[in-house]
């Protein structure tokens, strides 16, 4: 059962990607797909609320946990992200201070750090390195 799902994820994953002509190239290496279904981080994938409009670009399914612990968040500022709903790989840079201060209660300094692992995440999903 898990397999089909991860199958269908990088079915997904596939068409997102397909339709950006600067990373369809990537997608097509069969060592990235492979490293990919093989990662243990894809194991426990986040949910994604169905409703929420798409503000992450085409990642591998994620765990929340498994991006905290990669990324070394630690559990006060897990506790922040979770209140504003944060998926891995999600476009935060455009928050405003009234989400990510007043909704999800970050100090500032926090928050850019934030940005910066979240950010990390991004560029290595976007240059194949093994999650």
């Amino acid at each position: 059962m898990m397999e089909m799902f991860m199958m269908t994820q990088m079915s997904m994953l596939q068409q997102q990607m397909s339709n950006n002509a600067n990373t369809a190239s990537a997608l097509t290496n069969s060592s990235l797909t492979n490293s990919l279904l093989a990662n243990p981080l894809l194991a426990n994938p986040t949910p994604r609320n169905t409703t929420r409009p798409a503000l992450h670009i085409p990642t591998p399914a994620v765990s929340f946990a498994a991006f905290c612990t990669r990324y070394h968040v630690d559990d006060k500022d897990r506790n922040h992200l979770k209140k504003l709903e944060f998926h891995p790989g999600d476009d935060i840079k455009s928050l405003g201070p009234e989400d990510w201060k007043d909704i999800g209660e970050f100090q500032c300094l926090a928050w850019q750090q934030i940005l910066q692992k979240n950010q990390q995440f991004r560029d290595d999903i976007q240059n194949s390195i093994e999650l």
